[in-house]
């Protein structure tokens, strides 16, 4: 992923994390060989700990043939998009450009796919995560249905690329007026970019 010596994060393992795990929901790419690409988008978990090698987990329909490919493939491409807003030019006194604030997470790694019980445990911690502890917990009839009709993997990280592209290369008072225009416009992923662009350059 081409990134700007600018917007690589300082804490390169701590920002990746944080990323995945705010934003699940991600695109897994596989090659086959006819030498096309596959792409699925769906949840994937962080399953390795705090400063351990990267490991996510995830699982497709059955009836999905990216997972044909997975165990093949010679590397999995796994995208994670953090938040990101549109920057107007007219925020800007000096510059007439607009451009795009993100945050984003490539995670290259090879694949392996889970066995039955694996598969059954993985089902369980998705839904522990995404459900929180008060939700519904799957009936072990319900597993039964649900595991034979998809298919688990875990990816294993060998290079982890993050950006984030937060108007670091601005002088602090466009750095402001950035700020100042994604306040007023105030939807959700204004919000959050805005949060994290504090956190790069704290204001006042």
């Amino acid at each position: 992923m081409y990134t700007r010596p600018t917007n690589r994060p300082g804490n390169h393992d701590t920002f990746a994390r944080r990323v995945m795990l705010e934003y699940p929901f991600g695109v897994i790419v596989v090659s086959s060989g006819e030498r096309l690409l596959h792409a699925s988008h769906i949840p994937l978990l962080v399953v390795s700990a705090d400063g351990e090698p990267v490991r996510l987990a995830g699982h497709l329909a059955r009836a999905n043939e990216l997972w044909k490919h997975l165990a093949d493939a010679p590397e999995v491409l796994c995208v994670f998009s953090g938040p990101h807003a549109f920057i107007s030019s007219s925020w800007y006194e000096r510059d007439d450009v607009a451009t795009w604030n993100y945050a984003a997470v490539h995670v290259h790694g090879t694949a392996r796919l889970m066995g039955a019980a694996e598969l059954r445990a993985h089902v369980l911690a998705v839904t522990e995560r995404f459900e929180g502890r008060d939700g519904k917990p799957v009936s072990a009839e319900s597993l039964d249905k649900l595991t034979p009709a998809i298919v688990g993997f875990e990816i294993t990280a060998d290079r982890v690329e993050c950006a984030q592209k937060m108007s670091q290369s601005k002088a602090d008072d466009e750095f402001a007026r950035v700020l100042a225009g994604l306040d007023r416009r105030g939807e959700a992923d204004d919000v959050a970019v805005a949060r994290m662009m504090r956190e790069i350059r704290p204001q006042g």
